[in-house]
């Protein structure tokens, strides 16, 4: 068991009060999961597979217009058409779309028609836009507004990636967090009983708060239950909660103390000792 340092040096009385907590095994009814484990992962999906969707729709037309956009690898297209327009979203974001009427081979009359999709940031960009076709695959084509941005496509690629990754990145970790949380729930263990500074507490009953364990400040969170508030010890600083065994969570008491299974007789002495 990691040793425990209770903060704010409370007074003696409360800090021995912590003496008649339970040397028993006790049951863990609620253990403070943080959220819906089912709805976080399944945000966490969502946000991964945007962050590769995003990847995977954008990357081939950007490596595309990279290899045109090298000096001699592409020539303006005069004959052929293009039909389009960018609109902006929130004031530096720029979205583009457009169709561009040409013939893949230069040598035949045959036209075809493809679509270019891509998004930037910028405050500005330039209206007049040309059809370029690559010198080296004549039936590849872009524009000059796509060129001039590739840059910014780039950057907005990685920071959209970037954002969903991490989000995605953190939705996983609520989930595997709120499993193992639910995991110890009905598990019967001897703890140990300590004092934490309580930092916050959200719309949605999320406790923040702090504990001193081997000299070194950790920082922990329990979403109680509807209605529930913390277990206070003398003032509203500090709370009960209890370390457990081999594991690196902290489970914060609630005020009625129904998080374990103490009983009725042990619920009386506990309240006694630390009012």
């Amino acid at each position: 068991m990691n040793s425990i340092t209770l903060p704010d040096k409370p007074q003696a009385p409360v800090a021995a009060g912590l003496d008649v907590f339970p040397k028993r095994r006790l049951v863990i009814q609620y253990a403070g999961a943080l959220a819906d484990t089912a709805k976080t992962l399944g945000f966490g999906v969502v946000a991964a597979l945007v962050a590769v969707f995003t990847l995977w729709l954008a990357v081939p037309d950007i490596a595309r217009d990279a290899s045109m956009s090298r000096v001699g690898k592409s020539v303006v297209e005069e004959t052929a058409g293009i039909d389009g327009k960018c609109t902006r979203s929130k004031w530096i974001l720029v979205s583009c779309d457009a169709r561009i009427t040409y013939r893949p081979d230069p040598d035949s009359p045959r036209e075809a028609t493809v679509e270019q999709s891509f998004s930037f940031m910028g405050t500005k960009y330039n209206t007049t836009v040309s059809v370029l076709r690559s010198t080296v695959y004549p039936e590849r084509v872009t524009t000059t507004l796509a060129i001039e941005n590739l840059g910014s496509r780039i950057f907005t690629t990685l920071l959209t990636f970037l954002m969903f990754g991490v989000l995605s990145i953190y939705c996983f970790r609520m989930a595997w967090l709120g499993s193992q949380r639910r995991w110890l729930e009905g598990k019967a263990m001897v703890m140990t009983p300590i004092l934490v500074s309580i930092t916050g507490i959200d719309g949605h009953n999320n406790v923040k708060f702090t504990a001193t364990i081997d000299g070194h400040e950790v920082k922990a969170s329990n979403q109680l239950r509807e209605g529930d508030t913390p277990m206070y010890v003398g003032n509203k600083g500090l709370a009960l909660a209890v370390a457990l065994p081999d594991s690196p969570h902290l489970i914060l008491l609630d005020h009625d103390l129904t998080a374990l299974a103490f009983t009725d007789l042990e619920r009386t002495q506990l309240r006694a000792a630390l009012s």
